[in-house]
């Protein structure tokens, strides 16, 4: 974009509310650095909007010379703070006298700190019902600043009950831990595993309501935690749990205590974010291993499996951001069992419910194995819990193995795990791929590597032909692509559409590197494959639109491609125009073949669209010739299109009388064709009539040649105007001054459009048949 579009101005802001700052690939750091690397020796701008964090200030040092700083104060921000001020006293007080609430507003903006959270925060305690003391007496014992506005909040949660304080805490752990935000009737199940490990009907409340919320959750969680909802009027049930503030996030982190159950040496110098992922993970995988969760019911009950979908979704990526307690690794490895019924129940819901429409690429199917599960998720800690009790050649879903799921993940550590325990590379399943077809298709060089130095058969077939050079081909992998063929797999191999890999590399945009690399470890003749029936490799790039690739086919020799039609009949050119793809068609029509441009071959097809999409292109010649000098009228004018011949006409561009190599003209090609409406149309729009020509006779010698009665009048009539006497021959012009005419008896075919036809005469040639200016042409061009 910064290249296409100059001068962008890119806005980021709140970088310091990402969850990861400093590590990974993902990190604001690695986003900060690729961005000012992009935008270098660019003229565009980045404001970039953040407290000022140490990774944040440490990922922009080197570009310091090209970064000015403006730091925001209280000052910057105090017009906004106390308007919006004004706005939530005004309404929270709307009963109350204007010069009460000005000073309620004061007051709030200069405790607030330049920090419109802090102004929000004090909404619930702002009421109309309160006196004027009391309202002052709220605002006097707040305390300013978030940090300590969060410390007063859990100073109250701390002398709660012990029932209410739990429930509180875990309210909280829920809002602030999950990676999705969790629904009101979802957290009530939540809340209550997290408390008790079980769901007794009797701990549902009788109704979820506005008043229930606010008593049972805000009112425990204060201003921690507030319900979002997508609509004004939906059900208060499925609002969903939401901290205010990132700030809320940190704080929670240092000051939620680990749950009861955990043990404290366990937790010795973990972090708060991973305690908190445990205590879910475990009561997710509680959750799952209840029978009750997985019975059939009537739907009458709304906070019933409401957790179900959560729970089954996130409960893994949970375990895996957790330190694994011995407790949460035992619950895991009991639920993870072929033979228990919640596992299979939970993976029929995963397969039906969460993903009905799952086909051969999902893993979730009712035949999902646990060993498959874990090692799709890349599960390590729990793979090594699971080996000793484990088949590592359980046939699971789609006669697949573990190891599919394990080099599909990308986890090089889990593939010889299961190498090492025996795990069989050879098996095939029910679509005929191995598991280095999955290594392959997701670009996991790594993977494929161990595979292959573990004698997986390279070339092996599937049921529709494919071998993983293919595969490696249709994804765009090239490392995969390059290291298999250095290891020895076949390139020649086509699939059962007789498609080889340069197909399947065409099918999509921007594998332009890998096509390079097929065409230079290939024969020469790949550029113009025409085995697949669809179409060439510039067919289908001309689908996809990639210039580079199109470019690149074209150093390679595929410009013949851009005359042969697919199986519908049409062109290359056709395609790119009809997507759209503009850059494309400019390269396609300024490509030619022996002078042959897609101009002519519109011509020669007779494909009318074509030709009118290409008078549109810019910089497009409709005189241009080929080597032999045919212009697109000539030859349309030689095949009786009467169509093409009128719209070229219609150009006033065009050329009437162009001439090729011999001297002669379209009126030529048509009149010794026989083409008596093609020969009216040019003589009404102007061609000129040259009696003379180099070869035979003069042109009403070519119409009787043809027995067309009508042609030979109209000839006639024109000679008459004309004045010049039938029979005679123009000369010939060098070097073919000694080129012997045709005879008139010489044995000729009606003229075929599209067969072979001589290039001195214009007139068909059978195929079983040589003409004398036929082999003189040929010798002089040798």
């Amino acid at each position: 974009m910064i290249t296409a579009v100059p001068g962008c101005v890119f806005v980021a802001d709140g970088l310091d509310e990402c969850s990861q700052l400093s590590n990974g690939d993902a990190s604001v750091a690695r986003f900060l650095r690729d961005i000012m690397g992009a935008r270098a020796s660019t003229d565009a701008r980045v404001l970039l909007v953040s407290r000022d964090e140490p990774e944040i200030r440490e990922a922009l040092r080197e570009h310091k010379e090209t970064l000015l700083e403006y730091r925001i104060g209280t000052n910057d921000v105090q017009a906004d703070t106390e308007a919006f001020s004004q706005s939530v006293v005004n309404g929270k007080l709307s009963g109350k006298s204007e010069d009460l609430r000005l000073a309620i507003s004061k007051s709030m903006t200069d405790k607030c700190q330049g920090q419109f959270l802090w102004i929000k925060m004090q909404e619930p305690s702002l009421r109309n019902t309160m006196s004027k003391k009391r309202l002052h007496e709220v605002m006097e014992n707040t305390p300013s600043g978030l940090d300590r506005l969060y410390d007063q909040n859990w100073s109250r949660i701390m002398n709660m009950s012990h029932q209410d304080r739990d429930r509180t805490f875990a309210l909280l752990r829920w809002t602030a831990f999950t990676f999705t935000p969790i629904a009101v009737y979802a957290v009530i199940e939540a809340v209550l595993i997290d408390q008790f490990g079980e769901l007794d009907p009797d701990d549902y409340p009788e109704s979820v309501d506005d008043e229930f919320i606010t008593g049972e959750i805000l009112g425990l969680c204060g201003p921690l935690v507030e319900v979002h909802y997508d609509k004004e009027d939906s059900i208060p049930g499925f609002g969903t749990l939401h901290i205010p503030h990132f700030s809320v996030r940190q704080y929670l982190m240092k000051h939620l205590p680990a749950p009861l159950w955990m043990q404290p040496r366990d937790i010795i110098n973990m972090q708060g974010e991973m305690i908190h992922h445990t205590a879910i993970a475990r009561a997710c995988v509680q959750y799952l291993s209840l029978p009750q969760v997985w019975e059939e019911e009537d739907g009458s009950e709304p906070c019933l499996k409401a957790f179900l979908i959560y729970a089954t979704l996130f409960w893994v990526r949970h375990a895996k951001s957790s330190f694994m307690d011995p407790s949460l690794r035992d619950l895991s490895k009991a639920f993870l069992k072929s033979d228990n019924f919640c596992f299979k129940s939970f993976a029929n819901y995963r397969a039906g419910d969460l993903d009905p429409d799952s086909g051969p690429k999902s893993i979730f199917q009712p035949q999902l194995r646990p060993f498959e599960l874990v090692f799709y998720f890349k599960w390590i800690d729990m793979a090594y819990y699971l080996m000793d009790d484990a088949d590592v050649n359980e046939i699971g879903s789609f006669g697949r193995l573990p190891i599919f799921s394990a080099c599909r993940s990308g986890s090089a550590e889990s593939v010889k795990m299961l190498i090492r325990h025996g795990a069989d590379l050879s098996i095939t399943d029910d679509f005929g791929y191995t598991c280095l077809y999955e290594a392959v298709y997701y670009g996991f060089e790594d993977i494929v590597r161990i595979l292959v130095e573990s004698n997986v058969d390279l070339s092996l077939q599937n049921r529709f032909g494919y071998t993983p050079l293919h595969l490696a081909g249709y994804k765009g992998n090239v490392k995969c692509y390059q290291y298999l063929l250095e290891q020895g797999a076949d390139p020649t191999i086509r699939d059962t559409n007789g498609r080889n890999v340069i197909h399947l590399a065409c099918f999509h945009a921007g594998h332009a590197e890998l096509l390079r690399l097929i065409l230079q470890n290939g024969p020469s003749s790949l550029a113009t494959d025409q085995a697949y029936d669809v179409g060439s490799p510039l067919m289908l790039v001309a689908i996809n639109g990639d210039f580079d690739m199109a470019k690149i086919l074209f150093e390679f020799g595929a410009a013949p491609s851009l005359f042969i039609t697919d199986i519908l009949g049409y062109l290359p050119l056709q395609y790119a125009a009809s997507f759209g793809h503009t850059k494309l068609v400019e390269l396609i029509t300024a490509t030619n073949l022996d002078g042959e441009t897609p101009l002519h071959a519109a011509a020669i097809g007779d494909n009318v669209e074509v030709l009118k999409l290409l008078m549109e292109v810019p910089g497009a010649s409709v005189n241009q010739k080929t080597t032999f000098g045919f212009s697109p009228l000539f030859i349309a004018s030689r095949n009786g299109y009467q169509n093409i011949v009128e719209l070229l006409l219609s150009l006033d561009s065009v050329d009437k009388d162009s001439r090729n190599w011999l001297g002669l003209g379209p009126l030529f090609a048509a009149v010794a064709n026989g083409h008596l409406e093609v020969t009216k149309l040019l003589l009404s729009k102007g061609s000129h009539v040259h009696h003379q020509v180099s070869i035979g006779g003069d042109l009403l010698w070519w119409a009787q040649r043809s027995s067309k009665p009508e042609l030979i009048q109209l000839l006639k009539t024109q000679q008459a105007l004309g004045g010049t006497p039938s029979g005679s021959c123009g000369p010939l012009p060098s070097p073919y001054i000694d080129l012997e005419p045709l005879l008139r008896d010489a044995e000729t075919v009606y003229c075929i459009p599209g067969a072979f036809w001589c290039y001195v005469c214009t007139l068909s040639v059978r195929d079983d048949r040589e003409f004398h200016c036929v082999d003189y042409v040929r010798d002089l061009m040798l």
